[in-house]
């Protein structure tokens, strides 16, 4: 820890300074010509994000003790949601199940996702979907993750209508993992507004994704770091996708 310039209090006791809490406070996504495409501004309950503004939509949060149980959407100026996430978990708290309703006005499930965990780590997931509103969801696709040690370095993709494949690659630094300091990421960050299993390796992995690579395509993934350490700037290919603003005190 790095302790400031001061006098030594009798009995060698070294006063550190108080600790720095940092918490996100906007961010901004930008296309590939470098304009603002959408904003997120974050509203906290305590330690806990409890609502996001968008351009044309907010979400509120909903909580079972630390775990969050649900995300409401609502239009810009309404009050009235008009879809909601829900999330359940297995006893060991990792995710099991994300369904999307719709109010019409009864809640309707269009889309899931259940989650397969092996020893703690992410192996498989099954989307299914219903965008007629039948009641009946269909699987969709089936994503198929391998590890090289706590990274995901391959995430295996099949459509299970047609059998097709295909694979996404992921290569690491040596880092921590930048979203290590957010856990909640994975429902709160601006990239993770709607869910995709496609860039879950960006999140639960051990180190910092650096090459992103898709259908024989490869993208190189940069990253920046405020003086604290919280993940500043993500960019693709030198093109900035996020930056992130935090308030510190």
């Amino acid at each position: 820890m790095f302790i400031g310039c001061q006098k030594e209090p009798d009995g060698g006791q070294v006063t550190p300074p108080p600790a720095t809490t940092c918490k996100l406070e906007k961010t901004y996504a930008y296309d590939d010509t470098g304009a603002v495409i959408d904003s997120a501004l974050y509203v906290y309950a305590g330690d806990q994000v409890s609502r996001i503004n968008y351009l044309d939509y907010y979400v509120t949060y909903e909580y079972q003790g630390s775990k969050v149980s649900k995300r409401n959407y609502i239009e810009t100026g309404g009050t009235s949601s008009f879809g909601y996430d829900k999330f359940t978990y297995n006893s060991d708290g990792t995710l099991n199940k994300i369904e999307f309703f719709v109010l019409s006005p009864l809640p309707i499930v269009i889309y899931s996702y259940e989650l397969t965990w092996v020893g703690g780590k992410l192996s498989k997931i099954v989307s299914k979907e219903d965008l007629a509103g039948s009641g009946t969801l269909n699987p969709e696709y089936e994503y198929t993750y391998t590890y090289t040690g706590n990274n995901i370095t391959q995430c295996l993709v099949k459509d299970l209508t047609t059998g097709d494949t295909y694979t996404l690659g992921y290569q690491f630094d040596t880092n921590a993992n930048y979203y290590s300091k957010t856990p909640d990421a994975l429902f709160t960050d601006y990239l993770f507004s709607e869910f995709s299993p496609e860039i879950l390796a960006f999140v639960l992995s051990a180190n910092s994704v650096v090459v992103y690579m898709e259908d024989g395509a490869s993208y190189t993934v940069g990253y920046t770091l405020d003086d604290k350490k919280n993940l500043k700037e993500l960019a693709l290919d030198g093109q900035v996708l996020v930056k992130y603003f935090y308030k510190c005190q």
